[in-house]
């Protein structure tokens, strides 16, 4: 009789989350069929255009990709703020914060040329982002505030305090609305599709995801975060210090995000005229759960969000779809990514059996040594 095969607890924990994953989408296409069928008076269109729509010119797959550029970022940021096992909330705020010092750097100083511009904008970026993130690690360090709600609550602060800036001193008077003046035109991003506002940036997004990669699986950084993670008391007992882990890692995931900001300014804007958080941070952490905090994944994670959302932008002009769907499915199928009563039972049930296994086979080994 064949011997089935003993598994690491590490391999049965990774196959149920990506049965999680497959489920949770199948799921929430499904439901958007249902509630098209539901619905819409014309049920094909509907299904064309969101299925199909996304594909059908290479506008629409800018889009996509427009899409994705943010998310690219934010996505990274999230899995190198998680990374040690810290839940920071701050990827919105350097994001937002991010874009901010870019509109400043490109509206406010004179500088010789267009690479001056970028380069001084991406430092910015960076440190703001760097900084509206690490506090909430700093102030759990020398205060014990706990960082999920200090970086939480930090956000409204960058928010409120670019708002007073924006509205009082930055604001462009001859603007309809409120904004800031119009980015020096050197410092733009070439769009590289037509009628879209694809640019460099999304490549520079795939280049982060390999840097937030290499950062968290090949360097000592990383396995060090991800000791800290699994078991803290173990890491330290270790001789890791572990708060100053959590500073360095947050530290980088907060310039990731920051870019990101950034990149969406010099990409895609001309103007900055953010009153709030425009929820690419709040993103991040969809796509943490959906790539199960692996910046490899994240990029398809980034794909699969830009084309429902393309999809749904497409459905709600060519069909009587409203795009507010998207956003309850996408609550909907996070909610399920991480609820741990899903498959609960049926992992609980393997991993005792492969428990019994993996004991019968060191029996059976102990045995076989007795006899020799």
């Amino acid at each position: 009789m064949k011997r089935k095969k003993v598994y690491e607890q590490e391999q049965i924990e990774r196959f149920f989350n990506l049965l999680k994953i497959f489920t949770s989408l199948v799921f929430a296409i499904a439901i958007i069929m249902i509630v098209v069928l539901i619905i819409s008076s014309t049920p094909g269109k509907a299904f064309r255009s969101f299925f199909i729509g996304p594909l059908d010119s290479p506008r629409h797959l800018g889009t996509i990709m427009e899409n994705m550029t943010p998310l690219l970022f934010t996505g990274v940021a999230t899995c190198l703020l998680f990374a040690s096992g810290e839940v920071v909330l701050g990827g919105e705020g350097s994001l937002f914060l991010g874009a901010f010092l870019t509109a400043i750097v490109t509206t406010k100083l004179q500088l010789p040329n267009g690479i001056a511009y970028i380069l001084v904008s991406l430092l910015a970026s960076m440190l703001g982002g760097m900084v509206v993130s690490a506090v909430s690690i700093i102030a759990k360090n020398k205060f014990n505030a706990e960082p999920f709600v200090f970086s939480l609550l930090f956000n409204y602060i960058v928010y409120y305090s670019c708002n007073y800036l924006l509205n009082y001193k930055v604001k462009d008077p001859d603007y309809i609305g409120i904004a800031t003046y119009a980015f020096a035109s050197e410092a733009k991003f070439p769009s590289l599709i037509k009628n879209t506002s694809v640019s460099i940036a999304f490549f520079i997004g795939l280049a982060v995801v390999l840097i937030g990669w290499f950062i968290m699986y090949k360097t000592k950084l990383g396995y060090r975060a991800s000791l800290v993670k699994n078991n803290r008391n173990y890491a330290v007992n270790m001789g890791v210090n572990a708060s100053k882990v959590a500073l360095i890692t947050t530290l980088i995931g907060g310039a990731i995000a920051g870019l990101g900001g950034c990149m969406e300014m010099l990409g895609k804007f001309s103007r900055f005229y953010w009153m709030q958080g425009p929820g690419y941070g709040w993103d991040g952490f969809m796509l943490v759960t959906l790539s199960n905090n692996n910046p490899i994944f994240i990029p398809f994670a980034a794909f699969f969000l830009g084309y429902i959302r393309t999809g749904a932008t497409v459905m709600n002009i060519f069909a009587d779809i409203p795009y507010e769907l998207i956003n309850a499915i996408q609550a909907i199928m996070v909610l399920m990514i991480a609820s741990k009563g899903m498959f609960g039972k049926l992992q609980q049930r393997i991993t005792r059996e492969n428990a019994e296994r993996r004991q019968a086979l060191k029996d059976e080994n102990a045995e076989k040594e007795v006899i020799a």
